[in-house]
């Protein structure tokens, strides 16, 4: 009786243990970069500062951002893609701050990324997720600006 009760608390205690260490895991492997929407929100501050610092025209690309400082390369790329390069899409190329409508999308998410949809930019500085239908649209001037919802 003895016996069989301390071969239980040890299959409890490896059972708990086992758990945690591999929930850890799990955790430390999906959760190494930030997801989409926070990487956009740090461009989108990156290029406020940006724009700041240059008499408010937004960098010419992304990777501008970060060849001034003001951002890391890692965070050009969404966490869902393979390789190393940035690709996000960008839409502000070189405009002005006041040529940038607070509704207008200036970044977006990779096509493809994400299956059901993807995260947008706005020129104001907050994110979005959008759905497949209307994430598809993204980019193409005529469907820039979304309608108040």
């Amino acid at each position: 009786m003895r016996k069989s009760r301390f071969i239980l608390v040890i299959g409890i205690l490896t059972t708990i243990v086992l758990g945690i260490v591999g929930s850890r895991c799990f955790w430390h492997r999906h959760e190494a970069g930030p997801p989409c929407d926070r990487r956009l929100w740090r461009i989108g501050i990156a290029i406020l500062l940006y724009e700041k610092d240059h008499e408010g025209v937004l960098p010419k690309d992304l990777d501008t951002l970060v060849s001034s400082g003001y951002l890391a390369a890692k965070d050009l790329r969404c966490p869902n893609t393979m390789g190393g390069m940035s690709n996000y899409r960008y839409f502000g190329g070189g405009r002005t701050s006041n040529a940038v409508g607070a509704t207008e999308i200036i970044a977006a998410d990779p096509v493809g990324a994400h299956r059901d949809g993807g995260n947008v930019l706005f020129g104001e500085g907050s994110t979005l997720w959008l759905k497949a239908a209307e994430f598809q649209s993204v980019g193409l001037p005529s469907t820039q600006p979304l309608p108040p919802s």
